[in-house]
């Protein structure tokens, strides 16, 4: 046992001591208040957040492309599942990210709700394209096993 406090079985000193629990200690700010008399800091700056746009932009130009490629080479196989990839996988990662990165900025105190109906009507924009890209490729991938196997 210490004169100042007690020692835990480690040697560290809880209690009384000048590092224990007890311990006397001065204001931060070096002034007798506490730092309580110090002038108030600006707060911080208002901004408006807005719904991460750009993640549903690249989810409906993925969904397009891979229904585009899709449909024009349909003949070449390798390219339709390359178009099946890139609307259903990478497409829906990119409208998940969309949802992620949203939720996080809905609370901010300052976002801004006032684009909602463009937001849905991306998001389902985004989702019906990259949906029929990849039906469109599991159907012709199926016609195309059919016949080869």
């Amino acid at each position: 046992m210490s004169s100042t406090g007690a020692d835990d079985l480690f040697g560290q000193q809880w209690g009384g001591g000048p590092t224990g629990f007890g311990a006397t200690s001065s204001p931060s700010s070096g002034s007798p208040s506490g730092g309580f008399d110090d002038p108030p800091s600006s707060p911080p700056a208002f901004t408006v957040v807005h719904p991460p746009l750009a993640w549903l932009y690249a989810a409906l130009g993925a969904g397009a492309v891979a229904l585009a490629l899709v449909i024009a080479l349909r003949d070449v196989i390798p390219v339709v599942f390359a178009g099946w990839v890139l609307g259903g996988p990478v497409a829906f990662a990119l409208t998940a990210v969309f949802q992620s990165v949203d939720t996080s900025r809905r609370t901010q105190l300052g976002y801004s709700t006032g684009r909602k109906a463009i937001v849905t009507s991306l998001y389902i924009a985004a989702l019906t394209v990259g949906f029929a890209a990849v039906a469109v490729a599991a159907v012709i991938l199926a016609l195309w096993a059919g016949r080869n196997f």
